[in-house]
């Protein structure tokens, strides 16, 4: 362990609104997106770049 907190990487209320538009399916069907949809969004849109695939697949928990 290194010692160092984890830095939090908080959703803003643009990225939250885009990922509920882009997994609204997902959302309806209560189904986490699997990691290769979370890094296609990362790549398609700049706004989610600094984002980890993981903070996407949970932005509605």
């Amino acid at each position: 362990m290194s010692g160092h907190p984890k830095r939090l990487q908080k959703l803003g209320e643009d990225q939250s609104h885009l990922l509920k538009t882009l997994f609204k399916t997902n959302i309806a069907l209560r189904k986490e997106p699997k990691r290769e949809d979370c890094e296609r969004v990362m790549q398609k849109y700049e706004i989610l770049h600094r984002l980890s695939w993981k903070k996407i697949k949970k932005h509605d928990s």
